[in-house]
């Protein structure tokens, strides 16, 4: 059975309950004031017509009496009035309808009541209005008066009610049965069937019930539970998202690594034959016999073995990378030291490096053969990157930052902001292109032509710069240059 419905019964059984009970007080309450009145009014009017008959008995007697209780009883037939004596024998005609000893016990002007069946056992009520008279004998007037009127007002007045209560309840009803509908039955099938979609797994939507009462509560809490699990489901598919990044990265270091002891194990076993063969080549090369065309041979064989050399050697790093022997160091320093070392270079391919030395000390607890490392790579790539000469900008600057893990959301406590210092390398070279800026720091990964790079420097940096506890970050467009940004933690300065 519906909600809407059991409510329904529940009120009309409460109202049916409640105007039966209030019809029958409220009938009693009318019929014992009616019964009052009706008994009040037969009182005054004997005791009026008592004062008569004790007043006209002298000078008319019996005869007087019976005249005057004649004329009372046409004008209304439903009350009776009849002279008695309360010592007239049992049978007789004019002996009162009560027993007698208990008229006899009162004295005149009192009035006695009695409720009785007459002789064809119709329910009256008899006063007996005693009245002192110049005889011997006590005598008094009778009246009596019949109940049916207050039996036929009584029913009359249950129909009544009856009728009122009747279109009272189907008035209530029908208001509570529409109210039960559209207040009760018609949200609750909203949210029954919002329910369902949810337990079907379509999140989306909204019950959107504007109201003010428990079932706009419910409806509220089912929207807001359902937003709830529509976050939930996208935060899981983001932390399964990222546990799958996080295994392939695992997997791809493990693979990293594997080639790091590949590459460490060929770079031992190549690097014997290669001394061999640029040893040999600079016999051939310092031999005056040799033609001019065999000296520039052995030449280039002592170039390439030193090039392959230089890539052992790169790849030895890569895979034997040794922990920072931390310091305070001055990264003024640093860079200084580092342009004037690559300046040459510099000039060779027309690029001018300008740094802005500050007139303070930037200290960070670093490596310093690391870090000039780290510079070398990027002033490197950085000329590289611009064939046709150009400027390199290094800057540094402090700033107050998380690390990038920080900002993503997760249950760990957040971090406080610590103070890093930024160098910034900055050329006007050809850029990179959106598809290469993502595999920048993969190992062997290059944009570089055939011999003029290992994909190994971006990676040796990147390496370097998380050991110390920083970061790096490549902005690029392609033809617009590029910017290379690494965070280190900054040190204590003196």
């Amino acid at each position: 059975m519906k909600l809407y419905i059991k409510l329904f019964l529940i009120v009309f059984i409460g109202i049916l309950a409640i105007s039966g009970l209030s019809g029958i007080l409220q009938i009693r309450r009318e019929t014992q004031f009616f019964k009052a009145e009706s008994q009040r009014a037969a009182i005054i009017l004997g005791q009026v017509l008592a004062d008569e008959i004790s007043n006209e008995w002298d000078d008319g007697g019996i005869a007087k009496v019976r005249e005057i209780l004649s004329k009372a009883g046409n004008a209304d037939p439903k009350v009776r009035f009849r002279w008695v004596w309360f010592d007239a024998a049992q049978d007789a005609a004019d002996r009162p309808e009560v027993d007698v000893s208990q008229l006899l016990a009162n004295h005149a002007g009192s009035v006695h009541v009695f409720e009785k069946p007459d002789a064809s056992g119709e329910m009256r009520i008899y006063y007996y209005f005693p009245i002192l008279l110049s005889t011997a004998r006590h005598g008094g007037l009778e009246l009596s008066q019949s109940l049916s009127s207050i039996t036929q007002y009584t029913r009359n007045t249950l129909v009544y009610y009856v009728i009122m209560s009747f279109l009272l309840i189907l008035a209530i009803g029908s208001i509570l049965a529409m109210g039960s509908f559209w207040l009760l039955a018609k949200p609750l099938h909203r949210v029954i069937q919002r329910t369902r979609e949810i337990h079907s797994g379509k999140l989306e939507g909204r019950l959107n019930l504007h109201r003010r009462d428990e079932i706009g509560e419910l409806a509220t809490s089912i929207d807001k539970m359902s937003e709830q699990i529509l976050r939930n489901r996208a935060k899981l598919q983001e932390e399964t998202k990222a546990r799958i990044e996080a295994l392939e990265q695992l997997r791809h270091a493990d693979r990293l690594r594997s080639v790091g002891r590949l590459a460490s194990g060929i770079a031992h076993e190549l690097g014997t034959p290669i001394n061999v063969i640029s040893g040999r080549a600079g016999l051939i090369a310092t031999d005056e016999a040799a033609s001019a065309e065999i000296v520039g041979s052995a030449e280039t064989i002592r170039g390439q073995c030193r090039r392959m050399t230089s890539i052992i050697r790169q790849l030895l790093d890569f895979a034997r990378r040794a922990t920072p022997k931390s310091a305070p160091c001055d990264l003024n320093q640093i860079i200084a030291q580092t342009a004037m070392l690559i300046k040459p270079l510099a000039r060779k391919r027309r690029v001018k490096i300008e740094y802005g030395q500050k007139d303070h000390p930037v200290i960070v607890q670093a490596d310093p053969a690391q870090l000039e490392q780290v510079l070398t790579n990027l002033l490197t790539n950085a000329m590289q990157a611009m064939p046709d000469g150009g400027e390199v900008r290094v800057d540094v600057s402090a700033i107050q930052a998380l690390r990038p893990e920080q900002h993503q959301e997760t249950d760990q406590p957040q971090e406080k902001e610590k103070k890093y210092h930024v160098i910034r390398v900055q050329d006007d070279g050809i850029g990179i292109t959106p598809e290469d800026l993502n595999h920048i720091f993969d190992p062997f990964f290059t944009t570089k032509d055939t011999g003029e790079g290992t994909g190994l420097g971006l990676s040796i940096v990147y390496g370097i710069v998380q050991e110390h506890g920083g970061w790096i970050e490549a902005t690029s467009e392609s033809g617009q240059g590029s910017t290379f940004s690494v965070y280190l933690p900054a040190g204590e300065e003196a």
